[in-house]
């Protein structure tokens, strides 16, 4: 059962660039988005083969947290959805390559440096966390 969580950790991260608002554009965020998936990727590839039922279950894990959080086929701001995946492999029961957390760092630090802090952003970062803390309990 373990390892159908972290793979869903791992899903919900690689589908930052599928919810951003608008479509990345080349440049410093797609090229950072884009190493994020390739260092997540080989963290999937460290997963023990899964079935099709584990598949099955993290597609319903991630339904339910889509629904749970109203973010079901929605797209988010980044700093949104950067907020909650650090919020999560901080508090994560599995070790991760610390460069996610790194790149996940830089893309959010884009953003304050681009836009501004944004304290909304913030709040529902930590809000989805507590979706997903109710999800996996």
């Amino acid at each position: 059962m373990n390892h159908i969580k972290k793979l869903s950790e791992l899903a919900l991260i690689r589908a930052l660039p599928d919810f951003i608002i608008g479509k990345l554009k080349p440049g410093r965020l797609k090229n950072k988005c884009d190493r994020l998936i390739r260092l997540i990727d080989a963290e999937i590839i460290k997963i023990p083969k899964i079935t099709t039922k584990d598949a099955y279950d993290v597609k319903l894990r991630m339904q339910e947290f889509g629904k749970r959080t109203g973010w079901e086929n929605k797209e988010r701001h980044v700093v949104t959805l950067v907020s909650f995946h650090l919020a999560m492999i901080e508090e994560s029961e599995f070790e991760y390559d610390p460069k996610i957390g790194q790149y996940l760092t830089d893309i959010f630090d884009y953003f304050e440096r681009k836009e501004g802090s944004r304290p909304i952003c913030y709040v529902a970062g930590d809000i989805a966390m507590t979706k997903w803390k109710e999800i996996n309990e």
